[in-house]
């Protein structure tokens, strides 16, 4: 990234949110590369986006913390996230109050859907859960067959086989975490 002030295109604004100088001119300058680079989204259409985190809540099931970029979503929209699909049961804001839909630009926390996705999926509202139902399991069996074509089978004699031939040069681990950015954030730090 190269400032402006030598010669790049990179906006550089210093800022201290802990005694509060400059924020205004940090909110004035994203505005402004908005602006230059039109970025604009319908609230008409069907709602798609990205989701950025998810995990499995006790009591509410799956829960994924999503951003709307295009369109708006509803209460009660079928949804296809990734591999698996459902109904947005229950949408709330980043203060815990349960909304009815929510604009472009958005990030607020979807119950309903059936698995807990990958922080990173897409997701998409379609017209009717039978649609999404139908995409969502077509994903999820590609995915599978995927998989299954990826390779073959480790089993524990394979393993040690392997191990004592020195062949192996990574050992497999399983990483259990709260949520699914913190499952990725340790997978990429070990490999």
């Amino acid at each position: 990234l190269v400032p402006e002030e030598y010669g790049g295109d990179t906006i550089f604004v210093k800022i201290s949110a802990k005694f509060g100088q400059n924020v205004d001119e940090l909110l004035e300058m994203i505005l402004l590369q908005a602006e230059v680079l039109e970025l604009k989204a319908n609230p008409d259409v069907p709602a798609r986006g990205s989701v950025i985190e998810a995990r499995l809540d006790k009591g509410r099931g799956p829960v994924a913390t999503v951003l709307v970029q295009q369109g708006t979503m509803r209460v009660g929209d079928p949804i296809v996230v990734g591999n698996t699909y459902g109904r947005v049961r229950t949408m709330t804001n980043e203060r815990g109050i349960e909304l009815a839909e929510a604009l472009p630009a958005t990030p607020v926390q979807i119950t309903g859907i059936n698995e807990v996705p990958q922080a990173g999926d897409r997701f998409i509202v379609m017209a009717d859960e039978k649609t999404a139902r139908a995409a969502g399991e077509e994903r999820a069996k590609r995915a599978q067959e995927a998989i299954r074509n990826s390779g073959s089978v480790v089993t524990l004699d394979t393993l040690f086989s392997t191990m004592s031939e020195k062949a192996m040069k990574t050992v497999p681990v399983i990483v259990k975490a709260d949520v699914q950015g913190s499952v990725e954030a340790l997978s990429g730090s070990l490999k």
